[in-house]
């Protein structure tokens, strides 16, 4: 277990989104014992407690391959990542942002904050450096009105979290969803993803079209998810400029 270690820089990185996110589709038992073992620097906060990162015979998701590839690159920092374990549901409602002007807080977002803080307060030292998006699917489903807003609602849900968190120039990585035939309205918000990360600064994304999925067509599998974490390391470390 990581100990607190005001001396020793500790790095919060939120991981959120949908199924994807949370790791439907991998199951932990089909990975290599090194992908299994938690590095020493790397913890997880579900929404109890700080425990190593270790992937449940159920799923995991992008925080594996995200948490080997910074531990390996700041091995002398603590790695800490928030990942709520829900996320079903649109940024149009579920996850809706206090500003997007349409009523109060959306049932995960404020639940977001919620870990958030239970989070960090047990680690008074530590400082949130990056957030990590992996959403849009519940946008593109079927409903227009929601896949059209999504560009808009999408840049008010960045600027409401860095408010929120009180870090006005957090990065924030976004993966773009898939082309899938479930997500009807899939271009119009590919499409947002893209514009809100050319305008709205310290914001990048990256595509997932080559990412292996499980038979749904929808889910990455094991492998997919590993490369899926990778990518968010990547773009995370090209943000922050290290």
């Amino acid at each position: 277990m990581i100990k607190s270690c005001d001396n020793r820089p500790q790095e919060v990185w939120l991981l959120a989104g949908q199924s994807n996110m949370i790791g439907y589709g991998p199951k932990g038992s089909e990975l290599t014992p090194e992908w299994k073992k938690s590095p020493v620097n790397v913890l997880v906060h579900s929404g109890e407690r700080w425990e190593p990162m270790m992937p449940a015979d159920g799923g995991f998701g992008a925080e594996i391959g995200f948490g080997h590839v910074m531990a390996a690159a700041f091995p002398e920092t603590d790695i800490l990542l928030v990942k709520p374990m829900f996320g079903l549901g649109s940024l149009y409602d579920d996850w809706r942002s206090p500003n997007a002007g349409r009523g109060e807080a959306g049932q995960h977002y404020s639940a977001l904050m919620a870990i958030v803080q239970r989070a960090m307060s047990s680690r008074p030292a530590a400082k949130i450096v990056g957030i990590l998006w992996m959403q849009g699917e519940g946008d593109a489903h079927n409903d227009l009105v929601k896949a059209t807003s999504y560009e808009r609602n999408l840049t008010l849900f960045i600027e409401s979290l860095r408010q929120d968190l009180h870090a006005p120039s957090v990065p924030f990585v976004l993966g773009k969803i898939t082309r899938s035939k479930t997500w009807v309205y899939s271009a119009i918000v590919r499409e947002a993803q893209e514009r809100v990360a050319a305008s709205v600064a310290g914001t990048a994304q990256f595509d997932t079209d080559d990412l292996s999925l499980v038979d749904d067509g929808m889910h990455y599998d094991s492998a997919g998810s590993i490369e899926l974490g990778r990518r968010f390391a990547r773009s995370a470390i090209g943000l922050i400029g290290r």
